[in-house]
């Protein structure tokens, strides 16, 4: 049984036009945002919250009906590579069940749709979510799967939920305030004096994440895939193509700046859109874009291991806002670029979850990174060999004390 799950899809097949539904009607096969939330804690009460009960439910659908149709534009864009398959949250809410029964039931169900073959899907080896009623997992599906699953066996919706799992969703709680935090000690100076502190070495904060890896990325096909190409693929998703795979993934983007009216979106919704309107505005005219190309290209690390994928600053933050000034940005410039790369890896379907993570960084006394041309620490003064030497001097006196009264006891016999 493989680590991961993967289902291809070819065609509609035998599913005539009636019997595929639609986008809007797969959306509501999905989880709720409470729903969700039991499973995980994320981004999404935040940036779902702020508007009434009746329009957060439309929008979250709404959220869901963006990532179906993503997913057909995604393989007509892509082909069947890696990048064409979305993830997804897939719990089987059967009762009386156990969870390896249950996970066998979401099997039998793709095994046994037309279009789908048992050489199209990783089977699910365990449950992100296994509780008394439900079973939950991780997939990555490939265009229309959701809709051939759905289509091609009525009713099954009474016990399966399949929910796109959108950038929202990926994001660990309290993400957003964590590196709005950061910002701040970049202002205070506080990013130097981390908890970590040494007599000669200077530590500081660098700005970065840890992500996971969804399904089926590193044996897609049923091939290992290298660290470098996952790793060329997720950088080029972020800074390639002048930006166009974030903006086109973005259902936030898209609310907030389409062409329809009276569409509800959130605070939330505008402060990310404006995160990828703001990068673009930094776009020169022979397409040299200061924070994709410079700020993210040559100065942030992408590193695999494993399953998790550290994206982090090579340079401490006084360091890359000196680098920003120098092309005429400012500390606003560097926050939107951060926070844009951020929402560049929750949008990317070969992540499933992104989260902020301290990577610290050893300085010289000067504060430059190179450790290997740091001045020869000073020498203290050796306080055993002082301490030796008062300690003779003090003896010597104590020596001389005595015999003084001894003498003066001799005489006054």
């Amino acid at each position: 049984m493989k680590n991961s799950i993967v289902f291809l899809s070819i065609a509609l097949g035998a599913l005539t036009q009636a019997e595929v539904p639609s986008n809007e009607k797969l959306a509501t096969y999905g989880l709720t945002l409470s729903q969700f939330e039991t499973i995980k804690a994320s981004e999404s009460p935040y940036d779902f919250g702020g508007i009434d009960a009746t329009d957060q439910r439309q929008l979250w659908l709404d959220a869901a009906v963006f990532s179906h149709q993503l997913a057909a534009q995604h393989a007509a864009d892509h082909g069947a590579s890696s990048l064409s398959y979305l993830p997804y949250v897939v719990c089987n809410n059967s009762t009386g069940l156990s969870g390896a029964q249950r996970i066998t039931q979401i099997h039998d169900i793709f095994y046994n749709t037309s279009g789908i073959t048992d050489s199209d899907f990783y089977e699910v080896d365990r449950a992100v979510v296994n509780g008394a009623n439900t079973t939950c997992g991780l997939m990555r599906l490939y265009n229309d799967s959701v809709a051939l699953v759905f289509g091609e066996n009525p009713g099954v919706e009474e016990w399966l939920s399949i929910q796109p799992l959108h950038q929202s969703m990926k994001m660990n709680n309290m993400t957003v305030e964590t590196f709005q935090d950061r910002f701040d000690a970049i202002e205070s100076g506080d990013y130097v004096s981390p908890a970590k502190h040494s007599e000669w070495y200077t530590y500081v904060n660098l700005l970065g994440t840890e992500t996971i890896l969804c399904p089926g990325v590193q044996d897609f096909g049923g091939e290992n895939v290298p660290n470098e190409e996952i790793i060329e693929s997720i950088r080029n998703f972020i800074i390639g193509d002048g930006g166009s795979h974030i903006k086109e993934a973005s259902f936030y983007y898209d609310r907030v700046n389409g062409n329809a009216t009276g569409d509800v979106h959130t605070v939330r919704m505008t402060m990310w859109a404006g995160f990828i309107s703001e990068v673009d505005n930094l776009t020169e005219e022979n397409g040299t874009n200061y924070c994709r190309d410079t700020i993210i290209g040559e100065n942030f690390v992408f590193d695999l291991d494993t399953m998790s994928l550290g994206v982090h600053a090579k340079i401490n933050s006084k360091e890359l806002i000196e680098i920003g000034s120098g092309v005429g940005l400012v500390q606003d410039d560097l926050e939107n670029c951060v926070m844009y790369l951020v929402m560049g890896l929750a949008l990317n379907p070969m992540i499933c979850w992104v989260e902020p993570k301290s990577y610290v960084q050893a300085l010289c006394p000067d504060g430059t990174a190179n450790l290997t041309k740091c001045p020869e620490p000073v020498e203290a003064p050796d306080t055993a060999e002082s301490s030796s030497h008062n300690k003779g001097r003090f003896s010597a006196s104590v020596l001389s004390f005595v015999l003084v009264a001894l003498s003066l006891w001799c005489n006054l016999r």
